[in-house]
């Protein structure tokens, strides 16, 4: 009897699917940016010691959407707080996507990369380890109740996104004072 019921066993997982297993198909990306996009105004700003950001807008009249700015990146700081141990190692050069949803599920992913080699810098007799790849931070977005477009060349949604390349990625937090808001 026992081995019946092993035998049955056997056959039937060979054969079946288990569960959260998809065959024949791609398993889809739980994270989600905005595929329709086409951004027609982009916009450079220098920041502090060789980071800048680049912003992306849908159209020109979504510029007067961007003087809270500084509340989207307080926004970014407070939820990557919550991954802040996944994002120790102080040398891997970080690329953090971070999409904000209409229905208010914000959404982040993370991707380090470590350097291919180290390099250190000698000062006497103290030695430190340097950091040689930026931290790309991209904030993007969908813009609630927006103006009449004037340019829009999107199918369906007004769209925005930052493009920070810092230094370390903590350096956001100095710029949550509103000097990136358009005046």
């Amino acid at each position: 009897m026992m081995k019946k019921l092993i035998v049955s066993m056997l056959f039937l997982s060979i054969t079946g699917n288990l569960f959260a297993q998809v065959f024949g198909k791609q398993v889809p990306n739980p994270f989600t940016m905005v595929e329709d996009y086409t951004y027609n105004r982009t916009f450079y700003v220098a920041l502090d010691k060789n980071e800048w950001v680049k912003i992306d807008l849908s159209d020109i009249t979504d510029i007067d959407r961007l003087t809270n700015a500084d509340s989207i990146l307080k926004l970014f700081l407070r939820d990557i707080q919550l991954l802040n141990d996944s994002l120790e190692n102080p040398v891997t050069g970080k690329k953090i996507d971070y999409y904000i949803d209409s229905t208010g599920r914000n959404q982040i992913r993370i991707h380090q990369q470590n350097p291919l080699g180290n390099s250190f810098i000698v000062a006497k007799e103290d030695i430190a380890l340097l950091k040689s790849q930026q931290d790309t931070v991209i904030i993007a977005g969908i813009i609630q109740n927006p103006p009449k477009a004037v340019e829009k060349m999107n199918s369906s949604n007004t769209d925005l996104s930052f493009h920070f390349y810092l230094n370390d990625y903590n350096n956001l937090e100095k710029y949550t004072n509103g000097d990136l808001n358009p005046n």
